[in-house]
């Protein structure tokens, strides 16, 4: 009984490896992969293995309602109520839809986005509030522990519709401007003093006026001061306004 009582004991475990009961010796790691991929694999562990790793695909039928619902005027919750779906799920297939415009499982295009769309919209928004270079923006980011590099963020930027641009340098006046104030100063040349006195100068110091435009060849402006500028202007003989000047 007692040696019977101590063959039922657990004894210590065991340090070795793994046995193979057929030659008695014992099998590396690399010989136990390989003896387990040749045994042939039952219709079950075929389709398991073959769907890992895979994300849940839904019918086009579901898909199509989701889009019908969404274009109906229903909200996420009630199609995720009504479909049984999570809310998260119906708001993929619907920004997928609003994106392509179809609901069709399109081919992978190539490498996948390095950012999500969340961090993508992040991005966006901070740069669009607070301009900065390229560079300035990937420091930023590396002091915060995000690990993105230029052309990463840069491909995101241009994707959005933001571009770098320096403005281009454009002379004061141009060959047009010149010639047609040396034109105008030709024209008047031999005007007197009094002739440039009842001119209206951009800059002159009196009062503010508003421009009214009376027919196709007349200028009428309303001063704001009554005989703000004096003998410069007359009053017009008939006019529907009692208080506009023309000259």
């Amino acid at each position: 009984m007692r040696a019977r009582r101590s063959a039922l004991l657990p004894g210590p475990p065991r340090r070795d490896g793994p046995k193979s009961h057929s030659t008695g010796g014992f099998l590396g790691t690399e010989a136990v992969n390989a003896k387990t991929a040749a045994r042939p694999q039952t219709s079950e562990q075929h389709s398991y293995m073959a769907n890992m790793g895979k994300i849940k695909k839904h019918s086009k039928a579901i898909r199509d309602k989701i889009v019908e619902g969404h274009t109906a005027g229903k909200g996420y919750k009630a199609l995720s109520k009504e479909l049984d779906l999570r809310v998260s799920t119906v708001g993929i297939i619907i920004r997928k839809w609003k994106d392509y415009g179809t609901t069709v499982n399109l081919p992978w295009p190539g490498q996948p986005f390095k950012v999500s769309s969340r961090a993508e919209a992040r991005l966006v928004q901070t740069v669009k509030a607070d301009p900065r270079t390229m560079r300035e923006l990937w420091e930023d980011l590396m002091v915060v522990g995000t690990l993105l590099s230029i052309n990463t963020i840069s491909n995101v930027l241009h994707r959005n519709g933001l571009h770098s641009r320096q403005a281009s340098k454009v002379p004061l006046l141009s060959k047009c401007h010149v010639q047609a104030c040396l034109k105008f100063a030709h024209e008047h040349l031999q005007d007197s003093e009094a002739d440039w006195f009842k001119v209206l100068w951009s800059d002159d110091e009196a009062d503010w006026f508003k421009v009214l435009w009376s027919d196709d060849t007349k200028r009428s402006l309303v001063p704001t001061t009554p005989g703000a500028f004096g003998e410069r202007i007359r009053p017009q003989e008939y006019h529907p306004y009692s208080q506009v000047w023309w000259w």
